[in-house]
């Protein structure tokens, strides 16, 4: 049309009634269908909304979809008010998040110690699961806990029957590796070298022994007052460790001992739990008499406070995936926050 102009044409349509004249099967009731009606040129065929099968008779759309292959579902399958389905996962089974109808087994867990037991929860499904690992010789005052991730081992401190013990993370092969301590409290395991780290309050001192508690020696690090805990970074070749004695402090050694730094010795009370972000050389520490989760660099500087408000009395504490975790004997649950605050 040579006399029109127009701004940045995009599209075109043409308007008139001569352009839908033409026989239509789906004109008249919808074509029969219960939902879509569809002409082609051999007639007009039903359908359905997505993954809503149609029923044998090609008209009528299922009217509870999950009925026929389960939805297409790999293990659960439910129906919204709009007749949509939504596949669901069993327990310790998320959704795989490139394929919607299928599941995919949980990886990542947290071991939880109690007083008297263990526990596994899932913390990559929703809802979260949780179950107990049966321990025998049951745990009779767990304390403090960590794990051999390349050998599925849990390692725990019992300052009742004063042990350290180790299992398979399903609880079975229960073998104390370390007996007739005073009162172990912290431990931690060093992956690279194969060692498990304690402290003992009763003595007041750190000591390493292999992981199955063969050549059990005392670090030489002095001034120690009530250690608490204690935690490593086998990349870095340092220990970390908390003590509650008559002035709170946070220090660092070598791994064998020597080399000790005071990183932190002032606004301390209960410094409870310590975890090392090995990636951005973080040390994190909570405080049950302060009620605040903290943090320096390796070296004791650039000191921050990450949270106050949501710590009532942290207890054990523990960091992944840019998340640090910690339990709360006020609220008795578990809690996590981002790595920043």
């Amino acid at each position: 049309i040579s006399s029109f102009t127009s701004d940045q044409p995009f599209d075109i349509h043409w308007y008139s009634p001569s352009v839908q004249l033409d026989s239509n099967a789906c004109g008249v009731d919808n074509g029969g269908c219960s939902h879509f009606c569809f002409n082609t040129p051999d007639g007009h065929v039903c359908g359905c909304p997505q993954n809503i099968q149609l029923e044998e008779n090609g008209k009528d759309c299922i009217k509870d979809p999950c009925s026929a292959t389960n939805g297409g579902c790999q293990h659960t399958c439910s129906v919204s008010e709009q007749g949509n389905v939504t596949c669901g996962c069993n327990e310790w089974y998320r959704v795989d998040p490139d394929n919607t109808t299928a599941c995919i087994e949980s990886e990542m867990f947290l071991f939880v110690l109690e007083r008297n037991a263990m526990q596994e929860v899932s913390v990559d499904t929703e809802p979260l699961y949780r179950r107990t690992i049966s321990i025998d010789p049951p745990i009779s005052s767990g304390s403090s806990l960590d794990m051999d991730f390349r050998a599925g081992r849990l390692y725990w401190s019992d300052s009742l029957s004063d042990t350290i013990s180790s299992a398979k993370i399903d609880g079975s092969d229960v073998k104390q590796i370390v007996t007739d301590l005073s009162v172990p409290d912290g431990i931690a395991f060093d992956w690279l070298a194969g060692n498990i780290y304690w402290t003992d309050t009763g003595p007041d001192k750190i000591f390493v022994a292999r992981s199955d508690g063969s050549h059990s020696y005392e670090l030489k690090i002095e001034g120690l007052d009530r250690p608490r805990a204690i935690v490593l970074s086998p990349i870095d070749r340092v220990l970390f460790w908390s003590d509650w004695g008559t002035k709170a402090v946070i220090a660092r050694a070598s791994m064998d001992g020597t080399g000790q730094i005071v990183l932190v010795d002032s606004g301390l009370g209960w410094p409870n739990g310590l975890a090392f972000n090995s990636e951005d050389k973080l040390l994190y520490w909570v405080d049950a008499l302060e009620d605040k989760l903290e943090s320096v660099t390796i070296d004791g500087k650039d000191r921050k406070v990450l949270a106050e408000s949501q710590l009532q009395h942290p207890y054990g504490f523990h960091f992944f995936d840019d998340h640090l975790y910690w339990t709360d004997w006020t609220s008795q649950g578990i809690k996590r926050i981002y790595k920043d605050g």
